[in-house]
Order: structure tokens, then sequence, then C-alpha cells
């Protein structure tokens, strides 16, 4: 399976459990923590479900951890991100909901607009 096809199912996964929700008015805003790392200490390990939105300016290596330590720190290190694009994701599809469910005669400029980069971004994507 290349490499494509795999990226093209992870967006299909990414996608699919939204598709399901009724479109809210507005767009959610997230507000995203930028944290500066000078160690593996300062990697933020989520005490339970809640997993704050973080990203990290600088990527540092793991390979002196014991495999346990280094899993914990991996995980992470890479959620908080794949969360904060599973947001972001979210509200691109409920704002394509909420297009369709308008008046698509009369689509709006700003929509069009936003519909137009989502196409660039897809053929991007695919190519």
């Amino acid at each position: 399976m290349n490499i494509n096809k795999i990226n093209l199912y992870i967006w299909i996964l990414l996608l699919i459990p939204f598709s399901f929700f009724a479109c809210s008015s507005g767009e959610k805003k997230l507000n995203i923590q930028f944290i500066a790392l000078s160690s593996v200490n300062d990697i933020y390990i989520p005490a339970d479900s809640l997993v704050i939105p973080v990203t990290y300016d600088t990527l540092l290596t793991l390979e002196d951890l014991p495999v346990k330590k280094r899993k914990q720190k991996f995980i992470a290190l890479v959620l908080p991100s794949i969360l904060i694009a599973r947001f972001h994701l979210e509200n691109d599809l409920n704002r394509v909901i909420e297009i369709c469910k308008s008046d698509t005669s009369r689509i709006r400029k700003r929509d069009r607009i936003f519909l137009d980069s989502l196409k660039k971004k897809i053929q991007n994507f695919r190519s």
C-alpha cells in the first residue's frame, strides 16, 4: 500500500465521525499553547482524558529514555497535534455542511473562497 493511500485512509477516518454531527453556527475557537522545550521534562503528560492543546516549538530526541518512558513522552508530544488537526477538520466539515444546507444557487463569496481553498488542498494532497 503506498503512502498516498494510507494518508487518504487517515483523512477518511478523521472525517467520518464528524459527518454525523449537526453543524453549529459559527466557527469554534481553540486556545493553543505554544511551549518552548529545553528538555524532555518540559513535555506535558496529561493526567486524565482531557488533553491540553499544546504545540511544541522544538523536537527533542527521546533515544536516551527507557522504552516505556519514551512511548509515554512520544504520545504526549504527538497527541495534542493530532487533536488540534482533528479540531480544525471538524470546523471545516461543519462549515461545508452549513454551506450545503444553505441556498447553494447563491453561495456567498467568502464561502466560495473557502470551498476553493479546500478543493486546492485536496488536489495538492492527491498529487
